[in-house]
């Protein structure tokens, strides 16, 4: 059973066998809780349990799915992260939901922090495609490919390095990496579609032209063509764009 700590609320959170997320304060777990069993203690148990001393939990959210691993992290208020075999939860502390980001491949294990001003969740997430994913919130901000498939990732600070990102192997190798330049945020955007007629009417422009070119220096060379020859330029090129579909 995989659970978490929140300290400022004293609150415990944990995923039980039915993939439900559980929410229990500390004090009232250990109120309920017993360290011995012998026959007389297991008898007053099943009395509590008559007389209803069960703890009751804060909340709880049905996640539906085994979980790899739950974290923790503070920004303005405290956020619960689950990664699970294909989507990854987080929460805020008081059980609502924050966002859900659904994988295209398997993952294998993740890291999450704050960023340096506090306002939003920085997610590092390893997959079984030897991949690193970096996420701000929901939203992928960068891919990497690394030379094994992690089974933990960290972030750590080396030396006067801030930010190091530790990365352990199933085999028990251990990589430090540092991501020491952003990422290109240039965007190529695609042409309109309501250009596409007046492009092509261009391009065939530009081919006849070229066409034009090229049968008045071969005939300056004195080359004779075939009438097969010369139908290889005089076709016109019909471009297509195709939509792409936004997911």
């Amino acid at each position: 059973m995989e659970f978490t700590y929140i300290p400022n609320r004293d609150l415990i959170v944990l995923v039980d066998e039915l993939y439900t997320v559980q929410c229990y304060r500390y004090q009232e777990l250990a109120m309920n809780s017993t360290t011995t069993t012998t026959t007389t203690n297991l008898q007053n148990n099943n009395e509590d349990l008559k007389n209803g001393k069960v703890s009751v939990s804060e909340w709880s959210y049905a996640f539906g799915e085994p979980i790899i691993d739950i974290q923790t992290v503070q920004l303005d208020r405290w956020f619960i992260v689950i990664l699970g075999e294909k989507n990854l939860l987080v929460l805020r502390d008081n059980g609502t939901l924050y966002f859900v980001k659904k994988f295209d491949s398997i993952p294998s294990c993740f890291c999450v922090f704050s960023n340096d001003k506090k306002d939003s969740l920085i997610i590092l997430i390893g997959t079984q495609m030897s991949n690193m994913l970096v996420y701000q919130n929901d939203i992928l901000r960068w891919a990497t490919k690394i030379p094994f498939i992690p089974i933990a990732i960290r972030r750590a600070n080396l030396n006067d390095i801030t930010g190091s990102i530790v990365l352990l192997s199933d085999q028990g190798q251990l990589t430090v990496g540092y991501l020491g330049t952003n990422p290109s945020l240039r965007i190529i955007a695609l042409p309109s579609l309501t250009s596409n007629s007046v492009n092509n009417e261009k391009i065939e422009e530009e081919l006849r032209e070229l066409k034009k070119m090229i049968n008045f220096e071969q005939a300056n060379l004195g080359y004779s063509q075939t009438d097969e020859q010369l139908n290889k330029f005089s076709n016109a090129i019909n471009l297509k764009l195709i939509e792409c579909e936004s997911k």
